[in-house]
């Protein structure tokens, strides 16, 4: 994704989102105020969550996928990782400080 096409999702997702929220609350205030909303504004509030949850669903189908995960490896008893839980081995570097004691 380039960032053109970065900026243009984020701005998408920002005017969704306040639309939705604007068109919810002025949607509800109709059904606790009488004379005081519009209950067409739930439908802006309606598009606005169809709006966001196709961009949820289109960023979701580029994140990596695992093919197995460590719990299916543990439910079975064994181990994900021979190595998980060892130490790690660092090679010897040398120090440039001496602590006194």
């Amino acid at each position: 994704m380039s960032t053109r096409n970065g900026l243009h999702e984020m701005a998408l997702f920002l005017v969704a989102a306040a639309a939705g929220i604007y068109g919810l609350g002025e949607g509800l205030a109709g059904f606790f105020e009488p004379g005081h909303g519009d209950v067409a504004w739930l439908a802006v509030a309606a598009v606005a969550l169809v709006v966001l949850a196709r961009q949820m669903a289109r960023v979701e189908d580029r994140w990596p996928r695992r093919t197995t995960s460590p719990r299916t490896h543990a439910a079975s008893g064994q181990p994900a990782d021979p190595t998980e839980g060892a130490p790690t081995v660092r090679p010897n570097r040398p120090t440039t400080h001496h602590v006194s004691g």
